[in-house]
């Protein structure tokens, strides 16, 4: 009479284990998924009103504090995978065994995409035209100021990279326009609640070490610096 033998990991040998699943999918740091977020790192925040917004900080400051932890991380991962830093791939161990090799390579795929599409769209420079000349002169001298053709390729690579770009056009302290990217890392906007959902606010938080409150973190309880205009 043949022994029946109970069916164990232990007992199926090595060669058969891809046949019976054996740590395809239960095992710790082999096939984890670094770059899975949630539906919260890509939401658009929205408010009544800017008005009814800068009123209420607390909620301007969830606001910012739900940006940095929940939208930041999936656009530094974004940022690393254009910097040939695959996260599954460096985090994840294909092999179980510590003293087996893996030989798979990460790769900047990410930067060649997006320097081509830059490049294919942004080659040509874009050529802005009005009908009075005195306005012509303007935007030129608005565009040769701000070396415009270099800021629609460094606007198009960051909506390219992230899905997303920011600009802010500001005064000067010689009286004059200029027009930078604003970081992404520091920066979403606020849509009314209306059905067309229009932009209402721009918010940017620029991160500083030094300063009273350098990289401070707000909590619902605690309060905010004042908003100044």
């Amino acid at each position: 009479m043949e022994e029946e033998i109970e069916k164990d990991d232990s007992q199926i040998k090595k060669v058969n284990e891809f046949e019976q699943g054996v740590g395809s999918r239960n095992t710790v740091g082999v096939t984890t998924n670094y770059v899975d977020f949630s539906v919260e790192s890509n939401i658009h925040y929205r408010y009544t009103s800017a008005e009814d917004l800068l009123n209420n900080t607390e909620t301007l400051a969830a606001m910012i504090r739900h940006h940095a932890e929940h939208q930041v991380p999936r656009l530094e991962v974004l940022d690393a995978y254009y910097k040939a830093k695959n996260s599954n791939i460096l985090s994840n161990r294909r092999r179980k065994e510590k003293d087996k090799a893996d030989h798979r390579s990460a790769h900047n795929f990410g930067k060649v995409l997006a320097t081509f599409d830059v490049g294919y769209n942004t080659g040509n420079p874009i050529k802005v035209q009005v009908e009075k000349g005195k306005a012509q002169d303007t935007v030129d001298e608005f565009n040769v100021n701000n070396d415009i053709d270099g800021h629609n390729a460094e606007i198009w690579l960051d909506m390219v990279k992230y899905g997303r770009a920011y600009e802010i056009i500001h005064r000067g302290q010689d009286d004059e326009d200029y027009i930078d990217l604003s970081n992404v890392f520091e920066t979403f906007l606020v849509y009314d609640t209306n059905v067309r959902r229009e932009p209402i606010a721009a918010v940017r938080y620029p991160k500083t070490r030094f300063g009273d409150h350098g990289d401070q973190t707000y909590s619902s309880q605690s309060s905010i610096p004042p908003i100044r205009s």
